[in-house]
């Protein structure tokens, strides 16, 4: 009996914010362990801005679709004139699906729109899947809700949440910090990229009995400034999430994630104008997973410092299923594989 011809999948991931990427480096190499044959496609952010993509190979860039802010919100009219459609249908027409089996889109649109247009099976998988349920949602209009949903679609849809309220939405997939490296009281993670940073530093340095480990991709080099830290992004942010004690950042989904795993305090401030932020803080305000800041506001800091409640949900290892899963090769059935992961998902308070 001849050996069976491995699965081939194209994995498009969108590159506009890290937790795409993350997301790929617990789902890709799972795949490849497995037994799939996996290339790569990043859009979003151009080649020289990624790093750590070892685990990816001889991986492709694309332009693709890049959202530009200005002030903490997203401005329509910096994204209208920074992205080239043109481009975009270009790199659509050139993707050569012929030796794939199955398209992979984690929220990319060249992979998602050239699977579609083929009638290529596809995968769609990510949280932003997960607002095609009735979910808890804010910010959206008719117009933006149907935008979020044409950006990417796919055929068979896998949305990620700390809940599934109902629906067929799975557990977060992201690589699993180490619960046992404990609690270093009183340092807080602070990863408000979008945010005034002089601002934000002058609001932590009145609360002298902390230390703040400040992240932002704009600092090049560490430097410290009595209880504040400035620090580039980098491989350390992930041992300072992991010990400390608490960690303020936006309402995306893949950090809070990781804090809301390791059963650390969580404050959260939505990026303006982005109604999938006010969508995910709403969502942590109503599973009580963390507090929730409208504004900069030293009052709501120093209460949050001070109170000690904080929510620890232990989620499956669900890139390994969702592997699994995808190498059965029943894609239009997923009923078994949610249940099974939110029987493994553990909650605690």
């Amino acid at each position: 009996m001849g050996k069976a011809t491995p699965l081939r999948i194209l994995y498009g991931v969108q590159a506009t914010g890290q937790g795409h990427i993350t997301r790929a480096r617990s789902l890709g190499p799972a795949l490849i362990e497995k037994g799939a044959q996996v290339d790569f496609l990043f859009s979003g952010r151009s080649k020289e801005k990624l790093f750590a993509m070892e685990p990816f190979g001889d991986f492709k860039v694309k332009r693709g679709l890049t959202f530009h802010f200005n002030d903490g919100r997203v401005s329509p009219y910096q994204t209208f004139i920074n992205n080239n459609i043109l481009e975009l249908i270009n790199d659509i027409k050139e993707v050569d699906l012929s030796c794939y089996d199955l398209v992979l889109t984690d929220y990319e649109p060249i992979t998602a729109w050239v699977a579609k247009l083929r009638k290529k099976p596809s995968i769609g998988i990510g949280h932003q899947y997960a607002f095609y349920h009735d979910i808890p949602m804010t910010g959206f209009t008719k117009l933006t809700l149907a935008a979020m949903r044409y950006f990417a679609p796919a055929k068979t849809s896998l949305g990620n949440h700390w809940d599934h309220f109902g629906h067929q939405i799975i557990p977060p997939m992201v690589p699993l910090p180490d619960i046992s490296k404990g609690t270093i009281p009183k340092k807080i993670v602070v990863y408000l990229y979008f945010e005034d940073q002089k601002k934000l530093a002058n609001i932590l340095k009145n609360f002298s009995d902390f230390q703040f480990y400040i992240y932002s991709p704009d600092t090049k080099n560490p430097s410290h400034d009595l209880n504040l830290h400035f620090l580039p992004v980098s491989e350390k942010f992930k041992d300072d999430v992991e010990n400390c004690e608490g960690v303020i950042c936006g309402a995306g989904f893949e950090l809070p994630t990781e804090v809301i795993h390791l059963g650390k305090k969580l404050l959260v401030k939505a990026m303006k104008s982005q109604p999938e932020q006010a969508s995910n803080s709403l969502a942590i305000k109503q599973l009580g997973l963390g507090r929730v800041m409208e504004i900069l506001s030293e009052d709501i800091i120093a209460n949050w410092l001070i109170s000690s409640r904080n929510v620890q949900i232990q989620f499956p290892d669900t890139a390994q299923y969702v592997a699994e899963w995808i190498l059965k090769g029943d894609w239009s059935n997923t009923e078994s594989l949610v249940r099974e992961l939110w029987e493994k998902t553990l909650k605690h308070e």
